[in-house]
C-alpha cells in the first residue's frame, strides 16, 4: 500500500477461513495504522505470492476539525 499506484509499502496477516456474512470466498482482513486523514491510499491485495486483486484505492477520512463540506461516505463490496 502506499500514497501512489506504486505503493511502496507492506503488510501481512495470516488467512481467515470464512467471512462472518456468508459461507463461501476468503475474508481478507488488514489493519494499517498511522494514515493521513483526508489521503487518498492504494493497495493491492495478494496471497501466498499471487495477486488475487490488482491496485486499487480508498479514501482515508477528513480530521475531525476538518471543517470542508461532506455529505456521505460509500463503502462498498465488488463480491469478487
Amino acid at each position: 500500500y502506499g500514497t501512489s499506484p506504486a505503493l511502496g509499502s507492506t503488510r501481512s496477516e495470516p488467512q481467515a477461513g470464512s467471512c462472518a456474512v456468508g459461507s463461501a470466498g476468503t475474508c481478507h482482513q488488514v489493519t494499517l495504522t498511522g494514515l493521513t486523514p483526508g489521503t487518498r491510499y492504494y493497495y493491492r491485495l495478494s496471497t501466498n505470492g499471487v495477486v488475487v486483486q490488482a491496485t486499487t484505492y480508498f479514501q482515508t477520512l477528513r480530521a475531525a476539525g476538518d471543517t470542508g463540506t461532506q455529505f456521505f461516505t460509500v463503502i462498498g463490496d465488488w463480491g469478487q
